[in-house]
């Protein structure tokens, strides 16, 4: 019920709009949020267990029948270990054709593949352009992104961010902070997406040669102590969102 009550809200009333999201998203009450979450849940185990290899064996292996499941709890003993990802065939995760794969390392050594649809994808952008807004990303800002592209998510995701917006964006890997130093005044960046230890090793360029005019940092990737991140907001003065 609940599920088809914001699927309603988000066609009719908040439709493409990235504002309206924001402003519709931000008041709603705990408990219906909560509601939702498990509504989702629910729909999900259900969708899984019909299509998706894995997680119907481990159903059937534990006894556990889905159209029962309401809550995390239900599940019991079942997981998705990294252990599984790397050991089983990635068809038996799928639950449809997929259409884009990333990768991720974690702390085993050996990538992880996440496969998405493009709806998923344009999905993920649509909530991470959101949260750009919360934090005060308007049309007109001029985004530079330099998180590692290869097989990572981070510069996709903020690409299809920006272009649900309409903010200009570079996302342009993870080329040497010099790089994109020589590049700020030529295109205009006011907004700086990148792991703390490039923002630092960019800041210390910006503190002996000179900082331009930027509204946010954005920093994400790896650990940023609080000393390191005011030293990047003193050098460009402007606050460094932690994401």
């Amino acid at each position: 019920m609940l599920g088809s009550l914001r699927k309603l809200v988000e066609r009719v009333v908040i439709g493409d709009s990235v504002p309206a999201l924001v402003r519709w998203g931000k008041p709603v009450p705990r408990a219906i949020i909560r509601g939702i979450q498990a509504d989702g849940f629910r729909s999900a185990v259900r969708y899984a267990a019909e299509r998706q290899r894995f997680l119907a064996r481990r159903l059937h292996e534990a006894g556990v029948d889905p159209a029962r499941v309401r809550g995390p709890e239900d599940l019991g003993n079942i997981f998705t270990t990294p252990e599984d990802l790397l050991r089983l065939p990635p068809e038996d995760f799928l639950c449809r054709e997929s259409q884009a794969v990333f990768e991720t390392t974690g702390t085993s050594g050996a990538p992880k593949r996440v496969y998405f649809g493009y709806d998923e994808l344009e999905l993920v952008g649509r909530y991470m352009a959101a949260a750009f807004y919360e934090h005060g990303v308007r049309p007109g800002d001029r985004l530079v992104c330099a998180f590692d592209a290869a097989y990572w998510i981070s510069s996709w995701m903020t690409f299809l961010a920006c272009r649900k917006m309409g903010v200009f964006c570079s996302a342009i890997g993870k080329p040497h902070p010099r790089d994109v130093y020589s590049r700020l005044r030529l295109y205009h960046y006011n907004v700086i997406m990148a792991d703390p230890t490039w923002l630092v090793s960019l800041s210390e360029i910006a503190e002996k040669e000179g900082t331009l005019p930027i509204k946010l940092i954005f920093a994400a990737g790896d650990r940023m102590t609080e000393v390191y991140r005011k030293y990047v907001q003193d050098v460009w003065k402007a606050p460094v969102i932690l994401g």
